[in-house]
């Protein structure tokens, strides 16, 4: 317990002093007053923190009024990885600890990327705040928890710093804020010219769009002959599953005005603007169009480079053409991020026209261009919507089979058996059949993706419980540890029953899970989604108290939460958050969900109080959009955990739903309840919420971006 406390509070200082070293980095050409430059940075940053005297305090013996900016980054590096090879030599069990991976991470991260990792950074942080927490929770005796939470308030509020000056790095960094802002929206490359223009006065402006406008053009005059007869290679490969990915990505931009052709996009778009053209509609069809660019081309270059064998013909252009869609990817962001920026009445002007015209019109001309063929002639089975790695028949590298037809005949044995050098996504079918057994995928087996004959066919089950002697933790039938963890059509079960109390069928901590077409089936505690990560598609839970729990950012699209009879003088709780900083991008979200009642609660469903959640702890964060909501659900929706337990300081919201329980006019008036509209919704959803853009297309999941309704 001691050494997990002390890689925390290592890790909490690293991520402060990467943060300053890569401020000091970037602000340092600005700056002509040198000595003074770290010091007077350190007091600023910790000026944004919960704890500011613990943040002055921890970096004082790290930084000194004449270490460079450099100096300071690998000085703080030094001083945190001695600490942590020290705990190395305390414990031989501390290579596995929770946090030790994301440090080493962390240490390889050069300055200059610690922004663009900002948002794996504050999960990583959080992530560490929640193991520390939940080791306190496990002391069920009140002294003893009280004991372990001030050996644990160094570490907690070492932590709750580094993520407040995360969360808040932009406003760190005079001069640079826009820089920093495109880079967190997506934008990459170390070398880019783009950087320093900002929407300023006119002259800037103009001079900064041109400049940008030269290198789209550049782009494409040197590189879109490549692009064009490259894209054919990939698709002719032998084992073209990367090469239609490929295709797939760059063939289906979406279009904001269906039907239109290309000359009609330009015009709405202003190359040829009249009158009576509609600004806004013209804004919102440009921003549309350069995400789209942006997001199509960084696809496609993730699925390049993960190609493992390329046709000789293009074996040699993967760097060229992976800088050139990378370029795409970069300008468009920017020239998005400066739309957004921009005022109203600067939205159209000359430059903007010109500038995000051009890029979309370079785009369309290398579709076009696309060795004779054209975009209508594209395969129709490329849509998005079909070109899903879940719903293809995967060839397993592990078959589990009960009655000795596979390679195994439990799921342990087939993890067990993960080789440790295996590189890829490591494949496990687990045939119809109930698997009386407790699984565990460790934190070190990353990329596992398993899969069944159904979530009714193919069952793990346990009875493991708080009653029968078991943490909470400990009582999971099945724990997905592991980074990158997709499951699909499996069924997980506690069997405990209401009288277990605590009792979990499934444990999800992996950052980057996805889970579809599953079944979670419990009563009390039944889904814990410990930390990190984790996506939920068309899967259904069944619980009675707090059935849904902890503090990842879990996102659940499409899924039915059936709620069952509890135990005699229980109530129903389908949430129960843990968020317990106001700085960490944790919560639940209910997207498009139904909440029911199951058949045997039906009869007393309105004599039952049933909520949607209640706070597990202060910051508690839900929102609820898009679904249907039962009429079990009682008038005031939430309640309480215990008294006024973080009722100012939570943050529950409803959006968008329908249903006879989705009335708001009788909810609580807690401070922290809101009933939102689609722009509070919106970085709620999938593309900002789990930053699913990034990770989540390319499962092969179905999902949706941003909303569910039109």
């Amino acid at each position: 317990m001691a050494n997990r406390v002390t890689v925390a509070s290592v890790i909490a200082a690293v991520g402060i002093v990467a943060v300053i070293g890569t401020m000091a980095t970037v602000t340092s050409a600005d700056d002509n007053d040198g000595n003074m430059l770290s010091s007077v940075k350190v007091s600023t940053v910790c000026a944004f923190t919960r704890y500011p005297e613990k943040c002055e305090q921890s970096l004082k013996h790290v930084v000194s009024d004449t270490s460079s900016p450099e100096d300071v980054f690998r000085d703080a590096l030094n001083v945190a990885l001695d600490e942590v090879s020290t705990a190395f030599q305390r414990s031989a069990h501390i290579g596995k600890d929770d946090a030790t991976e994301d440090l080493r991470a962390l240490a390889r991260v050069k300055p200059a990327d610690v922004v663009r990792h900002v948002k794996d950074l504050r999960v990583w942080v959080s992530g560490i705040m929640t193991y520390v927490y939940t080791c306190a929770d496990g002391f069920e005796k009140p002294e003893l928890k009280e004991a372990m939470d001030k050996v644990l308030q160094n570490s907690t509020e070492l932590s709750s710093n580094a993520l407040a000056i995360l969360t808040r790095l932009g406003d760190l960094m005079p001069g640079k804020a826009k820089d920093l802002q495109a880079t967190l929206a997506g934008a990459v490359g170390h070398d880019r010219r783009l950087l320093g223009w900002q929407i300023g006065d006119a002259e800037e402006v103009t001079s900064g769009g041109r400049g940008l406008l030269d290198e789209i053009v550049g782009v494409a005059n040197a590189n879109r002959k490549l692009l064009s007869d490259t894209l054919d290679e990939i698709t002719g490969m032998s084992h073209g599953a990367n090469g239609r990915r490929l295709l797939s990505s760059l063939g289906s931009r979406i279009s904001s005005a269906q039907g239109d052709d290309v000359l009609a996009r330009h015009q709405l778009l202003g190359v040829s603007p009249d009158d009576e053209t509609d600004n806004a509609a013209r804004r919102n069809l440009l921003s549309t169009e350069l995400e789209s660019i942006a997001s199509t081309s960084a696809e496609a270059n993730r699925q390049l480079l993960a190609a493992e064998e390329l046709p000789d013909e293009l074996a040699g252009k993967r760097e060229l053409l992976s800088r050139t869609l990378m370029g795409i990817d970069e300008a468009a962001t920017e020239a998005k991020r400066q739309l957004d920026e921009a005022t109203t009445e600067n939205t159209m002007s000359g430059d903007h026209r010109v500038l995000t015209t051009g890029l979309i019109g370079t785009f369309d001309e290398i579709q076009d261009g696309r060795s004779g063929v054209p975009p209508s002639d594209f395969p129709k089975w490329l849509p998005a919507t079909q070109r899903r790695l879940l719903q293809q028949t995967q060839k397993p590298n592990t078959v589990v089979a009960q009655d000795g037809s596979g390679d195994f005949k439990t799921i342990t044995e087939a993890i067990t058996a993960v080789p440790n050098t295996f590189e890829g996504r490591f494949v496990i079918y687990v045939k119809a059949g109930t698997y009386k057994e407790y699984v565990t995928v460790p934190k070190n087996m990353a990329n596992i993706f398993m899969y069944g004959d159904g979530p009714t066919q193919t069952v793990v089950t346990g009875d493991k419980s708080n009653a029968g002697g078991f943490a909470t933790f400990a009582s999971a039938t099945f724990s997905a540890e592991g980074n990158g963890f997709i499951c699909k059509s499996m069924g997980f079960v506690n069997t405990a029953g209401p009288e277990g109390h605590q009792a979990v069928a499934m444990h999800v901590q992996g950052d980057k899970s996805v889970f579809y077409n599953c079944r979670f089936e419990g009563y009390q505690d039944t889904l814990y989604v410990h930390a990190n990560r984790q996506f939920f598609r068309d899967c259904e839970v069944l619980g009675t108290v707090d059935f849904i729990f902890g503090n990842s950012a879990a996102l659940f699209q499409n899924c039915l939460m059936t709620v069952r009879k509890p135990g005699d003088s229980q109530s129903n709780m389908v949430t129960a958050q843990g968020r317990t900083d106001p700085n960490m991008p944790t919560g639940i979200v209910l997207q498009g969900c139904r909440i029911v009642p199951e058949q045997a609660l039906f009869p007393d469903r309105l004599q039952i109080a049933t909520y949607l959640g209640r706070p597990w702890k202060e910051y508690a964060r839900t929102v609820v959009m898009e679904s249907t909501i039962g009429d079990l659900i009682r008038p005031e929706g939430w309640a309480e955990w215990m008294g006024d337990l973080g009722l100012k300081t939570l943050y529950y919201a409803e959006y968008a739903n329908t249903g006879p329980g989705a009335g708001t006019s009788k909810r609580v008036n807690w401070p922290g309840y809101h009933v939102i509209g689609q722009a509070d919704a919106t970085p709620f959803t999938a593309g900002a919420f789990i930053d699913g853009a990034s990770w989540l297309q390319s499962t092969g999941t179905p999902n949706v971006m941003g909303f569910t309704k039109g």
